[in-house]
């Protein structure tokens, strides 16, 4: 626990000084119109419609923004970094599943968070990490239905993980 806390203050005081990239400057664009313009259900980029990306990363971006209530970057890369997170808690807890010990598997979750491809997405293709750490929540849950009896509750979950 002691690990994660540090890797999560570690992380939130350098993602805020890497410079913002042109996909991640227009998602965080979209993000602040839908917080002014109070349009969540129709993002736009400079006043125009944009649907070429799906509105749940925007929305999460905006409601951190509206949450902590400040204009800083970090603030609209929090919801990436808690996806980062999740991705690294996912590893651990899915490596103990499959038969590690709890060294290898705090092992294999922090290289999880910390691979050049993992940190990469999150600031070349921000709404990447989304679909990743979804994705691998879902297989995670899958994998452990596959061990259980047949759960709706669990089922439905990975349904809406993976869409």
């Amino acid at each position: 626990m002691l690990i994660i806390l540090i890797l999560l203050i570690y992380s939130i005081s350098t993602f805020n000084l890497i410079e913002v990239g042109i996909m991640e400057a227009r998602n965080f664009q979209t993000a602040k119109e839908m917080v002014e313009d109070n349009n969540w259900l129709l993002p736009t980029l400079n006043g125009e419609p944009r649907y070429q990306k799906p509105p749940l990363p925007t929305w999460l971006t905006a409601l951190s923004v509206l949450l902590f209530n400040s204009k800083s970057i970090i603030f609209y890369r929090i919801p990436a970094i808690l996806l980062l997170f999740i991705i690294g808690i996912t590893s651990y807890f899915f490596s103990l599943k499959i038969k590690f010990n709890k060294n290898e598997s705090l092992i294999n979750g922090l290289i999880t968070v910390s691979s050049i491809y993992i940190i990469a997405i999150i600031f070349e293709a921000p709404w990447d990490i989304f679909a990743h750490g979804f994705m691998f929540l879902a297989i995670y849950f899958l994998f452990s239905s596959l061990e259980n009896k047949f759960n709706l509750k669990q089922n439905i979950l990975i349904g809406l993980l993976i869409g």
